[in-house]
């Protein structure tokens, strides 16, 4: 072969390069969701989330566990002979289910949201450092302190506190977090009153939850200045403070956005920004489909906002003025 020929075919054999490298020609990314269930606030959170990345050569795959982490594997099997670029969990059970699962394999990247405690379910060491391991995300929940301070600014002599909590991941992380800061001295003064009733794991659960917690509710009301909405689906429901509020003429302090909303439900709430928390989760998916370092892509919380319901807040005559 001339010495022509061979400098052509190094030429093209560079441009061939080139081209397979560049990002027009890149294979389309493959990324499998697991939902802990379809459902409030997952829905809110993910439509954020799609919305940001409208634009991506992404195909997705979903799996919806109804919160039944045991059938995991079952569902992942359909899946085990096209191995997807990364798995995103929406939920606590989602993230447990895949982080025990056995069907794929365990190192590929896991993007979270949701998930109220990823530090206790042990994915991660700390919020704003970079990963320990394969998982990163958004967590859900914001800091207790944080959600206890808005509520004593507002109903500063409400010192016996109920909360009806389940046995959900999520709402038993919520009450250890409660049981870990009801010490603090800034917090001393709280009385906490707990309730516990039973996960319901399939669709309708959650309002099959809020039937279950009303003998609850009725029967710590005369000892209670406020409830706290439980961190779980029962209690994001705007069904929940709805139900308290009538059964017991008590004001609910919530978990989210939509129970404050609703009429005669959460008189006020700390709740996590849901948009900005999936817009995250979508930049730090796409980043690393664009070939940013894993370790960069430090686990984090939501931002979130104070929301009050003037009327429900006028209903129990709770002042609201610098607000």
């Amino acid at each position: 072969m001339c010495v022509r020929s061979i400098k052509r075919l190094v030429w093209l054999l560079g441009i061939a390069v080139l081209l397979v490298s560049s990002p027009l020609c890149a294979q389309q990314a493959k990324v499998l969701i697991v939902y802990s269930q379809i459902a409030e606030p997952y829905t809110t959170f993910m439509q954020h989330f799609h919305e940001a990345l409208k634009d991506a050569d992404i195909s997705y795959q979903t799996i919806n566990l109804n919160n039944r982490e045991k059938i995991v594997e079952r569902l992942l099997s359909d899946h085990a002979s096209e191995t997807p670029d990364a798995l995103v969990a929406v939920g606590t059970v989602a993230l447990r289910a895949i982080r025990t699962q056995k069907v794929l394999d365990s190192q590929i990247p896991v993007f979270f949201g949701m998930v109220s405690d990823p530090i206790g379910e042990g994915v991660i060491d700390a919020f704003n450092a970079p990963p320990k391991g394969h998982f990163t995300g958004v967590s859900f929940s914001i800091d207790i302190r944080d959600r206890l301070r808005d509520l004593k600014r507002l109903l500063p002599a409400a010192k016996k506190i109920g909360v009806i909590y389940s046995t959900m991941p999520q709402s038993v992380s919520y009450k250890k977090w409660i049981d870990e800061v009801a010490g603090e001295a800034e917090f001393k003064d709280l009385r906490f009153i707990f309730r516990r009733i039973g996960m319901r794991p399939y669709k309708d659960g959650p309002t099959d939850m809020i039937h279950a917690a009303k003998r609850h509710v009725q029967d710590i009301k005369d000892v209670v200045d406020v409830y706290l909405s439980p961190n779980d689906q029962m209690g994001i429901l705007p069904k929940f403070a709805q139900m308290v509020v009538r059964d017991t003429g008590k004001p609910v302090f919530g978990l989210a956005r939509k129970d404050v909303q609703a009429p005669k439900a959460a008189f006020a709430s700390s709740a996590p920004r849901l948009s900005s928390a999936g817009e995250k989760l979508a930049q730090q998916l796409s980043d690393y489909l664009a070939g940013a370092d894993f370790k960069t892509l430090h686990p984090t919380q939501p931002e979130y906002d104070l929301i009050i319901n003037q009327q429900t807040a006028d209903l129990f005559k709770i002042s609201t003025v610098g607000f």
